[in-house]
């Protein structure tokens, strides 16, 4: 086992009000299987803002799980080899109990067990043994940083696309809410997993669209909805739609945009407490689908896309911070013109 001489770390805290502060936290010394990784970018999700704004945190917790990190330290037996760049993914289920043999593995009790201490937001990182021989994912060297805090959130994107796409579903007709980066990252990974489907974002603000342009993507503001409906030779409604902006109007778009017997895929957190009339449901038998996150087979898939030059959504990291500007990249979070934003640290400027 070699020695890093780490006892502490600096690290983006959660403060009481809703904020980030930046303190030193102890890093545990790896045991066996274990190893500790040097955090070089770590991106924020939009579950970290939520967080953050709904106080759903402890004083103290360090967020974040988007990362790309180099092996700093193994303990025995560890499979990693010091000095790799990688992929480190925050959880893994367990792949025997009855919901993961029901193709429900991230709704596995063991699924929700954070494999990263602390979070991603910390310049240090201990990957507990599970996460080293499960949830690993060694770089190629072509394969950039801002591509590769992607590969999570983009295997989410793709079990949501196979959710609401069935493959036995030809030439389906497919609308996005929101061109954020979860919104443009469903675009781009529905190119690659269904490059028959005709894509159509819808997108409110246009900032938002011309980036959406940029990455070749279709897009519109929502109120074409009926002539891009007619467009896309689908006047009766889209075969899925795929809401990741979230709440009830978000809702209200996809149950209209959806054709009879399709889908409408809930890819974004809501808290709205608005109802709605279950009839828009149950006399069309359209479905109303959750899509939470991503398993194994989908981070795979993911890699391989990213390792062999399918996908790259490094245009979508749009702004780097270093980690003490984390007032800056909470504020560029909420930005419209902001898409992925990322934590910088040493071991990255220091390569």
């Amino acid at each position: 086992m070699s020695s890093s001489g780490h006892v502490d770390s600096r690290a983006a805290v959660t403060t009481g009000d809703g904020h980030l502060q930046v303190e030193s936290v102890p890093v545990p010394k790896p045991d066996r299987g274990e190893a500790l990784i040097a955090t070089r970018l770590s991106g924020v999700c939009g579950t970290d803002l939520v967080k953050l704004d709904q106080r759903r945190t402890t004083p103290g917790t360090v967020l974040g799980h988007e990362l790309v990190a180099d092996v700093l330290e193994v303990g025995d037996g560890c499979p990693l080899k010091v000095g790799q760049r990688t992929v480190a993914v925050h959880h893994v289920a367990c792949g025997e109990c009855r919901l993961c043999r029901a193709d429900a593995e991230t709704q596995c009790p063991t699924f929700r067990e954070n494999l990263l201490e602390p979070g991603a937001f910390s310049e240090v990182v201990l990957l507990r043994a599970r996460a080293c021989t499960e949830a690993v994912w060694p770089l190629p060297e072509h394969v950039t940083d801002e591509a590769a805090i992607f590969l999570e959130p983009a295997a989410c994107v793709l079990r949501s696309v196979t959710k609401g796409l069935p493959s036995d579903l030809q030439r389906p007709t497919v609308i996005v809410l929101g061109a954020g980066s979860m919104g443009q990252l469903h675009g781009l990974v529905l190119k690659i997993a269904r490059p028959d489907a005709g894509v159509l974002v819808l997108e409110p603000r246009p900032e938002r669209r011309q980036q959406a342009r940029r990455a070749g993507l279709e897009v519109a503001p929502p109120e074409d909805l009926e002539s891009k409906l007619e467009q896309l030779g689908s006047p009766d409604g889209v075969d899925a739609v795929f809401d990741t902006a979230g709440g009830h109007q978000a809702l209200m778009t996809a149950l209209s945009a959806v054709r009879p017997g399709g889908r409408c895929v809930l890819f974004a957190h809501s808290k709205s407490p608005e109802p709605f009339d279950l009839d828009l449901v149950f006399k069309s038998e359209k479905a109303v689908v959750g899509s939470y996150s991503g398993g194994r087979a989908e981070q795979q898939t993911i890699f391989r896309w990213l390792s062999e030059g399918d996908l790259d959504p490094a245009p979508l990291t749009t702004h780097i911070v270093p980690l003490d500007e984390v007032d800056k990249a909470l504020e560029l979070c909420r930005r419209a013109g902001a898409l992925k934003v990322a934590f910088e640290f040493q071991a990255r400027r220091s390569a």
